[in-house]
């Protein structure tokens, strides 16, 4: 049974989250929610909206490009598409500016973009693709789905790196 339903928890919402809903325990006095939401409702507002999860995928992102420059520097044989220029400044929304990798690899195509491809593996191109979500991601979820079909449009070998994969996600 859901604990609203059981009467276990209270909602509450707060202006700065617009239709957000907040739980507290029914036993809580309400000047100690109300203390505790003006300090967090603000805070979770500047992290939910203005582009800050873009930012934060950006980050994950610019951490994987680094790597595949990296190691493209160290051996040539690893070369790789989609890049982002760290020399230029960010633009209006504070995000640096990224060159997608095609939606074409050797004749074929894909509806979907890519974030990276990496060459010079034996099993094939590596189609990347990058997701920094907070929640788990389970292996039916719609993310590995659509990395698999693109990167069977592209006859390459999918690789998801993402902050919290279910260990049922990963295979060996």
């Amino acid at each position: 049974m859901d604990l609203l339903e059981m009467r276990r928890l209270r909602l509450h919402q707060h202006p700065s989250t617009g239709g957000k809903r907040w739980h507290s325990n029914l036993t809580t006095p309400q000047a100690r929610i109300n203390e505790r939401m003006q300090v967090l409702a603000p805070l979770y507002a500047s992290v939910s909206g203005d582009g800050f999860g873009n930012r934060t995928g950006d980050a994950l992102e610019i951490i994987v490009h680094k790597c595949l420059h990296s190691v493209s520097m160290q051996s040539p044989r690893y070369s790789y598409l989609g890049q982002f220029d760290l020399t230029q400044p960010k633009n209006q929304e504070g995000r640096y500016q990224k060159l997608q990798p095609p939606r074409y690899l050797a004749g074929r195509t894909s509806q979907k973009e890519a974030d990276f491809f990496q060459f010079g593996h034996e099993p094939g191109v590596l189609c990347i693709e990058c997701k920094n979500y907070r929640e788990w991601i389970y292996p039916n979820h719609k993310v590995i789905r659509e990395l698999i079909i693109k990167a069977a449009d592209l006859g390459a070998v999918p690789v998801l790196v993402a902050r919290r994969l279910h260990y049922t996600t990963r295979t060996n």
